[in-house]
C-alpha cells in the first residue's frame, strides 16, 4: 500500500509540474517590456564577462529573440486559464487512477510520459539557444560560458533540493517514516 501510495503522489506531482512546465516558458515571456529587459540585461551580463564584440552581442540578441519570438506569448489571462485547466485535468486524471477498481499501471505512465515530454520539449528549446550562443564565441568565450553554464545548474540543484526539503516537511500529509 505505501509502495502504491508514493507511486501515486510521484504521479500527480510530475503531472502537475508537467503540467506547469507547458505553461510556464510562455508565462516568464509575459510582459513585453520585462521580457525585453531581461533579455537585455542577459546580453549585457553575457557581453561583460565573455567580453564579446559588438558584432556577437547583434548575434546573440538576434538569436534570443528568435527564440523568444518561436515561444508564442499567450496573456497573462490566457496563461491562468490554461494552468487552471491543464491542474484540473491533472487532478482529475489522477483521481480516475486513484478511485478505479483497479490500478493502471499503463494510464500512469502514460501521464508520467505526458508530463516528461511537455518537459523535455522546454529543455530542448533552451538547449537549442544556448548551442547558438555557443558557436557564435571564439575557443576562450566558450570554455568561460560553459563555466558559467556550469555554475547555473549547480545553483539551480542547490536551489532544487532546498525546495525539495522544504516541501518535504511542511506539505499537509508529510508522513515521518518516508
Amino acid at each position: 500500500m505505501k509502495h502504491s501510495k508514493k507511486l501515486l503522489l510521484t504521479v500527480a506531482m510530475i503531472t502537475g509540474l508537467g503540467a506547469m512546465s507547458a505553461v510556464m516558458p510562455a508565462a516568464a515571456k509575459m510582459g513585453g517590456e520585462r521580457s525585453e529587459h531581461r533579455m537585455e540585461r542577459n546580453i549585457e551580463r553575457l557581453t561583460e564577462r565573455l567580453d564579446l564584440t559588438e558584432q556577437q552581442s547583434a548575434k546573440i540578441s538576434q538569436l534570443m529573440t528568435q527564440h523568444r519570438e518561436a515561444n508564442t506569448r499567450p496573456s497573462k489571462t490566457e496563461i491562468k486559464e490554461q494552468m487552471k485547466a491543464q491542474r484540473q485535468q491533472a487532478r482529475d486524471q489522477l483521481q480516475a487512477l486513484l478511485s478505479a477498481s483497479e490500478f493502471d499501471s499503463a494510464a500512469a505512465k502514460q501521464l508520467l510520459a505526458q508530463a516528461r515530454e511537455q518537459r523535455q520539449a522546454h529543455i530542448v528549446g533552451q538547449i537549442e539557444l544556448k548551442h547558438g550562443i555557443y558557436q557564435l564565441l571564439n575557443a576562450e568565450q566558450q570554455t568561460k560560458y560553459l563555466k558559467m553554464i556550469g555554475k547555473q545548474m549547480k545553483k539551480m540543484q542547490h536551489q532544487g533540493k532546498r525546495q525539495g526539503k522544504h516541501r518535504g516537511k511542511h506539505h499537509e500529509g508529510y508522513d515521518a517514516e518516508h
